[in-house]
């Protein structure tokens, strides 16, 4: 088999048919202060702004051979544009969802969802990207899952609490983001994204039960997935924590790649989903990625793949004071590994 382009590559592993070597990519956020040292391109700017967006986006690739381009770089997109308050974080920390103004799904006003506040950033972002990189990269575009956005609407610790006691109005909520989502995601697809990421911690079993995932987290997940597929794009869902216990829940999502992290033992979760879906990761992003060095990193790669990742890559969103020589030091593992 001849070279791959990293677009290929990325697209055929996540579809688990035969590739050159196992791309070594991201999924998950990419902004670190090294990259916006390099790509003058600084957060909290870079969150809003389609110039810095764009250049920061770029800087993994350029400067640590990442195989991807990849916007946006926090989950709170979407909940802006419904009316969340926003935290703008800092240079090395990411925005976050504040006041939440909603206690009644109904009053959620989502009409022209496309146009408000940062939306369109990252939709040129996206087709800007597109522009630059065509078909030699993968454009990733990462969107809040309907889980974890319906509790930016309606508080993430009532959600938790109102799975359990008043799971309809949890549901009610995540309609509503859900039907949201289904716009917003085609419209990235429409811009150039060839790879989707529903990011959903909320949907973790570190904070729901999982018999909650199947009736409140599945059905809209699976919605999205099957949406995105049928337009032509490929989807990952990333989860944070130990999904173990939901691990074949997830692959019901109908996912082409599930992204985990380093706290789910990627033997385990292969022999779980077997060859139902592409798994992504799950190189720690603190133990390794951010506290490690090269060799530690090198060594964490190898152990991904004799595992049976099909995709390397950060387990969960890379922390802002990563060093780049240790991205790299992935990157250059994984070449090493097949070379």
């Amino acid at each position: 088999m001849g070279e791959m382009t990293p677009k290929e590559r990325v697209l055929a592993a996540l579809k688990r048919e035969e590739v050159d070597r196992l791309p070594a990519t991201s999924v998950t956020q990419t902004g670190t202060v090294e990259f916006m040292e390099k790509a003058g391109a600084f957060w909290p700017d870079a969150h809003k702004h389609v110039d810095q967006m764009v250049a920061l986006a770029m800087a993994p690739y350029k400067e640590a051979g990442l195989e991807c381009v990849r916007v946006p770089f926090c989950l709170t997109v979407e909940a802006e544009a419904l009316g969340v308050g926003i935290h703008w974080g800092t240079v090395d920390r990411q925005p976050s969802a504040r006041e939440t103004p909603y206690k009644d799904a109904g009053e959620i006003k989502w009409d022209g969802f496309l146009e408000k506040n940062r939306v369109p950033v990252v939709i040129e972002s996206v087709k800007r990207l597109k522009e630059e990189v065509g078909d030699e990269l993968p454009v990733i575009a990462g969107f809040t899952g309907p889980v974890t956005l319906a509790g930016h609407l309606m508080d993430t610790e009532k959600l938790i609490m109102e799975s359990i006691t008043n799971p309809k109005n949890v549901t009610d909520f995540i309609d509503v983001a859900k039907e949201v989502l289904l716009e917003y995601t085609i419209a990235l697809i429409d811009a150039g994204a060839d790879v989707l990421v529903s990011l959903d911690p909320t949907a973790s079993t570190d904070i729901l039960m999982p018999t909650s995932f199947d009736s409140i987290a599945l059905p809209a997940l699976k919605e999205i997935h099957e949406s995105i597929k049928s337009n032509g794009a490929a989807v990952v869902l990333h989860i944070c924590g130990n999904v173990e216990p939901i691990l074949s829940n997830m692959v019901e999502t109908k996912a082409d790649g599930l992204s985990i992290e380093h706290k789910v033992d990627m033997a385990k979760a292969r022999e779980i989903v077997a060859d139902k879906v592409a798994l992504v990761g799950n190189v720690s992003p603190v133990d390794h990625l951010l506290n490690g060095t090269p060799e530690v990193v090198e060594k964490a790669t190898i152990e991904a793949i004799e595992k049976g990742a099909d995709v390397i890559a950060p387990g969960c969103g890379i922390a802002p004071r990563t060093p780049i020589a240790n991205i790299k030091a992935m990157v250059e593992a994984v070449k090493k590994y097949f070379a």
